[in-house]
């Protein structure tokens, strides 16, 4: 890993700590660094890929590099599945959600067509 990269993540993880996520300022980090702010953003295209770098880093310290990745698998791979992937209950229970939803919209629709399909075939009262 490069010095540069390795500066970027030491200056943010103290912030992401102090004030979460959302404190992480690419500019701030540049000024504090002293690099311009497209320096970080060759590093670290997005906000998330910065913040999915510090994840990797901190789960690393905690277990000791391995047994948490042997267990639950790479934090940034889980990351690039995205939500609805296979290990992701959130992601799982969304996605359920949708689908139901759809199915919802879908039998509405349908009982309106049968509806408006009889009401238009009923002959007129007389």
């Amino acid at each position: 890993m490069s010095d540069t990269r390795e500066a970027i993540m030491a200056a943010a993880r103290p912030t992401v700590q102090a004030h979460g996520y959302s404190g992480l300022s690419f500019r701030e980090l540049a000024k504090e660094i002293g690099i311009k702010s497209a320096s970080i953003h060759y590093h670290f295209p997005t906000k998330g890929d910065l913040g999915a770098a510090l994840a990797r880093g901190a789960a690393g310290r905690v277990d000791g590099g391995a047994g948490l990745a042997q267990r639950h698998g790479d934090p940034a791979a889980a990351a690039a599945r995205g939500p609805g992937d296979q290990g992701d209950l959130a992601g799982q229970r969304r996605g359920h959600a949708v689908a139901s939803c759809t199915a919802s919209r879908r039998r509405a629709k349908r009982t309106l067509r049968t509806k408006t399909a009889e009401s238009t075939s009923a002959p007129p009262a007389s």
